[in-house]
C-alpha cells in the first residue's frame, strides 16, 4: 500500500507514525529446530499485524519459542507488511497456524477449510473509535463529514462492527487505511484525522504516551476473540499439543506477561459454533 501511512515517517510529542517494512514484512528463520540441528519440518504460524512488525514480534516470537519447546514442532513465525497481506495469504492457504481475527477464520475456513483452536477468555472483543482527547469530536455523531482511519477493511471489530455502526447511524464518514491499529492511533494523535479504530485489546496494549491522548468516543458490543487457527496441515493430535502446551504456559503466573503479550491471558478451546454466525452479515454492532 502506497500513501503517506507508509511513506512517512512522522514525529510528534516524541511519538512515532511506524510504517511497515516494504517487502515481505517478517519470517523469522530462528527456531529450536534450527538451532539443534533438527531436520523436521517447519509450520508456519502468520500473525495479523494490528501493531508494528516490531512490536509483534517482540510479543510472539517467545511465546512461541516456549510453544516449541512443550510440543516439538518447529514453528515459524510470520508477520505480513499489513493485513490485507495478512488475508492474502491465509486465503492462499500459506498459513498452517495464524493467530486471527473472527473474520478472517470465516474466510479461512471457506478457502482452506482453517479451524479454530484457541482464543482468549477473560474478555470479549470490541471495536472501538477513538479522537483525540483535545479534539471537538465527543460521540459518534460527530463524526459527520469527518476522515477516520481505520486499520483495513476486513479488520473485524476495528473497520467492519465500526463501520457497520456508523451506517446504523446514518453517519457519512471518509475513510482511509493505515494498515494497522497502531497506525490508526497515531494518526489520530498527530491530527490526520477525526478519529481512529481499533479494537479494546490493542488500545490497552498500547503506549501510554500515545492511549493517553486518546478519547474512545465508541464501542460496539462484544464478539468472541481472536483465535488460534490451524489448517489441515495441523493434524489432531498437533493440535491438541498446541492447545495443551499454551494453557500449560497460563497455569504458571510467570507466564503472565508473555501470555498477556499476545492476548491469551486466558487461553480456552475455541470452536467453530463460536464464530460460524459471523458468517451472516450484517450484524447489530
Amino acid at each position: 500500500m502506497e500513501g503517506w501511512f507508509s511513506r512517512v515517517l512522522h514525529v510528534a510529542a516524541g511519538l512515532l507514525l511506524v510504517p511497515f517494512v516494504s517487502g515481505s514484512g517478517i519470517v523469522s528463520s530462528k527456531s529450536i529446530c534450527a538451532e539443534d540441528g533438527s531436520d523436521g519440518e517447519f509450520y508456519s504460524f502468520y500473525i495479523v499485524p494490528q501493531r508494528s512488525l516490531q512490536a509483534t514480534y517482540g510479543a510472539w516470537a517467545p511465546f512461541l519459542q516456549k510453544v516449541e519447546e512443550k510440543t516439538d514442532l518447529c514453528i515459524r513465525p510470520v508477520i505480513p507488511d499489513s493485513i490485507p497481506d495478512f488475508e492474502r495469504d491465509l486465503i492462499a492457504g500459506k498459513a498452517d497456524l495464524a493467530y486471527a481475527n473472527p473474520y478472517h477464520l470465516i474466510m479461512g475456513r471457506k478457502s482452506h477449510d482453517y479451524r479454530p483452536l484457541l482464543r482468549d477468555g477473560s474478555q470479549q472483543l470490541t471495536g472501538l473509535l477513538v479522537s483525540h482527547g483535545n479534539s471537538d469530536v465527543n460521540t459518534i455523531y460527530d463524526l459527520e463529514g469527518r476522515t477516520i482511519a481505520l486499520p483495513a477493511p476486513n479488520a473485524f471489530g476495528a473497520s467492519i462492527l465500526t463501520q457497520l455502526a456508523l451506517k446504523k447511524r446514518q453517519i457519512n464518514v471518509n475513510t482511509v487505511y493505515a494498515g494497522s491499529h497502531a497506525n490508526a492511533f497515531r494518526s489520530v494523535v498527530v491530527g490526520r484525522v477525526a478519529a481512529g479504530g481499533g479494537v479494546n485489546n490493542t488500545l490497552k496494549r498500547e503506549s501510554d504516551s500515545v492511549r493517553s491522548q486518546l478519547r474512545v468516543i465508541f464501542e460496539t458490543k462484544g464478539h468472541p476473540s481472536h483465535p488460534v487457527i490451524a489448517r489441515s496441515t495441523i493434524n489432531n493430535d498437533q493440535a491438541q499439543a498446541i492447545i495443551t502446551a499454551i494453557q500449560d504456559l497460563a497455569k504458571n503466573p510467570n507466564n503472565a506477561k508473555l501470555l498477556e503479550a499476545v492476548q491469551l491471558p486466558d487461553p480456552v478451546p475455541a470452536t467453530l459454533e463460536d464464530y460460524l454466525y459471523l458468517a451472516n452479515l450484517p450484524w447489530n454492532p
